[in-house]
This record gives structure tokens, sequence and C-alpha cells, in this order.
């Protein structure tokens, strides 16, 4: 097969198999636990427990592998001439793809692809907690959790653009030696050898140098129904770092900076700092007359309140202004943070500056943060007996029963006229009801 250098095929040597990379089949992962009771009297209990789990990520992740050459294709043509793309196009339009020994590999491709040798991602987790019995109904618990993942698995630009400065003369023509339309021919594979790095154009690689911990506190309160009520509450603070949120497929970049994946470590784009939940249901007594029992008793009343920090965001500047590829982030040259952040600005937009070219912003990832979340649900159940068999049952429910008007996040894009600005909201109160006859 004529395939450019670099590439490697089931049955070359070398390669694993029909895999993408060699598997790894002994894994070590040991679990223990420890239960222990310090006065022996049932009323109070330690716990803690130690376990590493590993994973794979899901088959998807590899649908985009089937889309590259010569098995598939997938083109990026920068600023082609219309209606025909392909008319300053080397060899011409090069689809339908047929599949035999002597395929040609278009130019400026994009692949996807894995190392040969690829860790498995697995957690380490770990937690400590005490129960404690108050009374005859109340428990207590206080616990601590934490977990470390290792080996977590992102996508990466194995075949990054530099950036040139100033102006170059080619064939007799100067001009500025780095523009969106000579991205390809910055690529470090094309300057190392441009006969056969013509042919390459994103390469986007799994890394699976990742790495992720989190740490929280947990207290927590039940009482258990009795006297026709029981509660749950709990509150939660805790804190979520990692080096990029990844995703189920290997279809884009997850750094700034392709050579500097720390650059990228922050809060974990599902960091909540303080979560607190309160649950609830009651229930009305049983009246001693039948008519007003049959009218007033056999309700019950739950509830769901729950109240949460902000999701962390990010700043982009919106465009690839540094000419490398990708979108970065931009400047920050002053507090992001207002004290008083409105609808209209959110945080201060004027701390951003767009990144120049050749320049990764510095920026960091996850600096901003969202509205908090506040939520108030309700529902109200009652079942009538119509004969021994036979019943209805009532359901009337109302989310975000107090109609609050709840934010979403702002703008986060420096290039955008609504940048710091929150344009949209969570659902108002929505109420619905169910009448359902059972026989």
């Amino acid at each position: 097969m004529n395939a450019p250098a670099g590439m490697m095929f089931p049955g070359d040597d070398g390669y694993p198999g029909k895999g993408m990379n060699f598997s790894n089949k002994a894994l070590f992962a040991p679990r223990a636990g420890l239960v222990y009771d310090p006065r022996g009297n049932g009323t109070e209990v330690i716990r803690a427990a130690y376990g590493i789990f590993y994973d794979l990520p899901p088959f998807s992740y590899y649908v985009r592998v089937s889309s590259t050459a010569p098995y598939g294709g997938q083109l990026t043509l920068t600023n082609p001439p219309l209606p025909n793309p392909w008319q300053n196009f080397a060899g011409g339009n090069p689809f339908p793809v047929t599949l035999k020994s002597d395929v040609k590999f278009p130019e400026n491709a994009v692949y996807y692809t894995q190392p040969l040798h690829l860790m498995n991602t697995y957690v380490q987790q770990w937690n400590l907690s005490v129960q404690k019995q108050l009374g005859n109904d109340w428990a207590l618990s206080l616990t601590y959790l934490g977990n470390k993942t290792t080996h977590l698995w992102f996508e990466n630009q194995a075949n990054p653009a530099t950036y040139s400065p100033g102006n170059c003369t080619v064939a007799g023509r100067t001009s500025a030696c780095s523009t969106t339309g000579n991205l390809d021919q910055r690529r470090e594979l094309y300057l190392t050898n441009p006969d056969q790095g013509k042919y390459y154009s994103s390469i986007v690689q799994t890394d699976g140098g990742g790495n992720a911990n989190y740490n929280g506190g947990l207290v927590s309160i039940q009482k258990r129904f009795s006297n026709r009520f029981s509660i749950l509450g709990n509150y939660t603070l805790s804190h979520c770092i990692n080096d990029g949120d990844g995703d189920q497929f290997l279809d884009g970049v997850d750094f700034q900076d392709p050579r500097n994946r720390r650059g990228d470590r922050a809060s974990c784009g599902s960091d909540r700092r303080h979560n607190i939940n309160t649950s609830a249901v009651m229930s009305s007594p049983k009246f001693k007359s039948a008519a007003l029992d049959q009218l007033a008793g056999g309700w019950q009343l739950s509830t769901i309140f729950r109240v949460q920090s902000g999701a962390p965001l990010t700043a982009t500047t919106g465009r690839d202004a540094a000419l490398v590829g990708g979108t970065q982030r931009p400047m920050l040259v002053g507090d992001p943070e207002l004290s008083n952040p409105a609808l209209t600005k959110w945080f201060n937009t004027d701390a951003f500056i767009a990144n120049g070219p050749g320049q990764y912003g510095n920026a960091g990832r996850n600096i901003l943060l969202g509205n908090k979340t506040v939520n108030f649900d309700i529902g109200l159940t009652r079942r009538f007996q119509v004969s021994e068999r036979q019943r209805m049952e009532f359901r009337a429910e109302a989310f975000n029963v107090l109609n609050l008007m709840r934010p979403g996040n702002p703008n986060t894009s420096l290039n955008s006229s609504l940048f710091g600005q929150v344009t949209s909201t969570l659902d108002p109160r929505i109420m619905q009801f169910a009448l359902k006859y059972v026989f």
C-alpha cells in the first residue's frame, strides 16, 4: 500500500493484532472495607473503605477513526473556491473512497489515532465516615470522600502548527508567513518533511496522561418516617480538579497548548463547591369522622429543596487569534470578579483582551463562575379507594414552585457582542396534574 510515511496497518511488524493498541491484562484492583462499632451497642459506627477501579471509554470513542483514510475520508479545506471546492485540490475530488492496494491518500487529511501502549484509566477511591443514631428516629452522618483518577484519557493535537512572524517570499510573492490559508504548511510534519507531511493535516491523538482528584466533606441528617413525616438533609463541601474535561468521543482537542497539558489544570467543569439538598415527606392524619377522613385523610406532601454553587466557566477568544489552529483563551489583564454581578455584566469583561498571533492566552481554564442554582419542587398525592379492587390516584406536582428567576450562564466568548452577558434562564414554574384509575 502506498501509504504516507508514519502509518501502520494490521499485519505490519509491531502492530497490536486487530486492536488499535496493546491490551493491559494484568490489572490489579484491590478493594477493602472496615466497619467498627466502638461502643458495641449498635448506635454508632465507623466505616472506612478503599478500592481501585479500572475503566474503558464507550465504543463511541472510536467512531471517528472509521472516517479516516484509507477506510473513510475527512478533509479540511481552508477558503475553498466555490462552486467547485476541489478546483485547486491536487488530484481533484478524492471521493468516493475505494479501498484497494493502490488507494490514493488525500493531502491535508484529518486523522484520529492512539498510542500503541495506552494505559487503562483507573480511579482510587477512599472514604471515612462516622454515623450516630440520635434518639429513636434520627441519625447523623459525617463523611469524608476522596478519589484520584490516573491515566485519564483526553484528546491532543499530535501535528500542531507553529507560528512564523513577519513576511515570507514564495515564488516571487511576498506575504505574511502565517495566515489562515497556510495552516497545514506550518504543521510540524510538513515542516519536517514536506513531501510526506503534505498528507497530514490535524492528527487528533489520545493523551492518556491526564489526572484528576476530588475531595469532599459530607454532613447528613436523616429522620425515619414516624409521626407522619420524614426528613433527609445533607450539605457537601467539595473540590474537583483535573487537567481537562474529556468526553465520550475522540473528536477534538482538549488543551489550548498541545505541548502543555498542565496549563489547563483547573477546577473540573462539574465542580460545585457547595451543595445543599433537603427532602421531606409528610402525610395527613387519620380522622375519626369518616366523611372528613375521606376528604382530608390520606394526603401526602413531598418536597425537594436544592441550592448548588455555580458552574466553573472558561473565557475563550472565540477565534484562532494565535493562527495555530483551534480556539484559544484570552489574555488576563485584571481581576475578572465583580462584587455585584449583573445580568448585563456578570464578570469584569475589561479583565480580558485577545491573545495575539503565536500567543496562547494566559487566562486560566474555568476561572469564571456561573450563577448558583436554587430549586424547590413539591408534590401532592392522594389515593382514593373506590372498592376492594378499584382505586383512584391523584397527583399534583410543581417544579420551581416559587417561580424564581434563575439566570443561566453568561456568554464567555470574547469576540461576541454579548460577552459577559446573561441572556438565558432556567425553567420557570411548571405545574402538572395526573389522575389514574386502577382496576
